[in-house]
């Protein structure tokens, strides 16, 4: 029994030290090099069935720090809102909700290691990379999965804020600064994200936003005209109140959807915006994979993260000057 004793305590040894080595590698690092991705269904992940993740390198992912939002109509979050006023939350409360999330995270981690894919993560408190509840039951993911572990193999420390609704235009969701719509919405949520991850007591680097955004906006003539001063007063507040002059943005949306074929101001805004700012590109979706007219598929999820990255590499340089 002694023998046999000493075997488990050794086999539990060797997986304690593996699971701190494979989850925790980045605490050496002291930077966190934080990267916001937001937009509608493409960044969203609509088609992104999780039964088809890449599970290449899904132990890596949990070296990512990953958080996402899936916000709810614009009348919804005016009821949250209000029902947050009336009930604020307790410091009890929160703690036992904190040591919670701790133990699910922790178990989460635990199958991560035995199944791919991999079950789906809570949304709204930093875990790891990996699927996200809604549109299938296993899950679905966005350009987010591929991207981060570009970042990662780029050498940075990447952590994930991820906000995205489909079916969603800048005209009737996401509204302009201090206009309660969804983008008032994205900066409250990412501003409490990168307070509770800079609570670690790590350094929080913005390195780069990426905005996957538009179709909805080229439905109507009218809403295409004015996509140029509403997307460039959304990228001027945060440019000024949250993310700073010198963070490479990376702007986008399906070139080749029915809306933006019918009506390319849209896209023309995006590429005017690219053309004025030396920290702004556009990275295009042409030649990616759909599911549908416009829905990339897993596949195509995987290279428009891919593509991403790059066009991030390549803007890295062109303005790190700055």
């Amino acid at each position: 029994m002694g023998i046999l004793n000493r075997k488990s305590s050794l086999r539990f040894g060797v997986l304690r030290l593996y699971f701190i080595l494979c989850c925790f590698p980045n605490i050496a690092n002291a930077d966190i090099d934080l990267f916001v991705m937001v937009g509608q269904s493409n960044m969203q992940g609509y088609a992104g069935n999780a039964e088809k993740f890449p599970c290449d390198s899904f132990v890596k992912d949990l070296s990512i720090n990953f958080y996402y939002i899936q916000p709810v109509s614009k009348r919804q979050l005016a009821e949250k809102a209000e029902a947050e006023t009336q009930h604020p939350s307790e410091s009890s409360t929160s703690i036992i909700a904190s040591l919670g999330k701790s133990w699910r995270n922790f178990r989460l981690r635990l199958n991560r290691v035995f199944e791919c894919p991999p079950p789906p993560l809570p949304s709204q408190e930093w875990t790891f990379l990996g699927p996200q509840w809604k549109r299938f039951p296993k899950g679905h993911f966005g350009p987010e999965i591929s991207f981060a572990r570009a970042m990662a193999d780029q050498g940075f420390n990447p952590a994930i804020f991820k906000y995205s609704k489909e079916s969603t235009s800048l005209a009737e969701d996401w509204l302009g600064p201090n206009q309660n719509g969804l983008y008032d919405d994205f900066v409250k949520h990412l501003r409490s994200a990168i307070s509770k991850l800079a609570g670690s007591g790590e350094p929080v680097r913005i390195r780069g936003l990426f905005w996957i955004q538009g179709e909805n906006d080229a439905i109507t003539l009218e809403n295409a005209k004015l996509y140029l001063d509403r997307l460039n007063s959304i990228l001027r507040h945060l440019r000024k109140e949250v993310i700073g002059d010198a963070v490479p943005i990376i702007l986008g949306a399906d070139e080749a959807h029915p809306s933006m074929q019918m009506n390319p101001q849209v896209q023309a805004a995006q590429e005017f915006l690219a053309d004025q700012e030396e920290c702004v590109a556009r990275s295009s979706m042409l030649g990616l994979q759909k599911a549908d007219s416009t829905h990339l598929t897993p596949a195509g999820l995987v290279q428009h993260g891919l593509r991403l990255a790059e066009t991030h590499r390549q803007l890295t340089e062109k303005c790190a000057h700055r």
